[in-house]
């Protein structure tokens, strides 16, 4: 089970004892379906290329660029309000410059960095990151970000 799981989990021997024995029930005759019957099978709404990615994993990320070289030292705290993820570092810098040129008025004045991860299953990603001071900056910077049409979460 996953630290992050809440809820109850109750042995198999204690809810034993707590239900009573339930008497054996004729087994339902199964609906026959041989291989030439055709199922339904419901397909997953594909995504447009175009969209950033929202990919959640278990990651160690890496930064590998960054958008301006001086963001680590007036970015500060280590939260982050995260706009794009990427499968390239070009398409990462290139959504950042689009995103700041559609949301200039939350992002003007603030740098991105991107951050390599790595995510099992999916590949490598390239995450856009805009720093915070601290987490309640993040959420407000978020809010106001989401407020005026993006999309985002605050990231740590």
């Amino acid at each position: 089970a996953d630290a992050d799981q809440t809820g109850t989990v109750t042995p198999a021997a204690a809810q034993a004892d707590a239900e009573p024995a339930l008497k054996p029930v004729a087994p339902a005759k199964a609906k026959v379906q041989s291989a030439n019957t055709p199922t339904k099978v419901p397909l997953a709404p594909q995504r447009p290329s175009d969209q950033p990615v929202d990919v959640v994993g278990e990651v160690k990320p890496d930064q590998v660029a960054s958008i301006d070289p001086a963001s680590m030292a007036t970015g500060g705290g280590s939260w982050s309000m995260q706009i794009a993820s990427q499968p390239t570092v070009e398409s990462a810098q290139s959504s950042y410059q689009d995103l700041q040129r559609r949301y200039g008025s939350v992002l003007s004045g603030r740098t991105a960095n991107i951050v390599k991860a790595e995510i099992a299953g999916k590949g490598t990603f390239y995450r856009v990151r805009v720093p915070a001071q601290s987490r309640n900056d993040a959420i407000n910077l978020c809010t106001s970000y989401k407020a005026a049409g993006g999309n985002c979460f605050v990231s740590r």
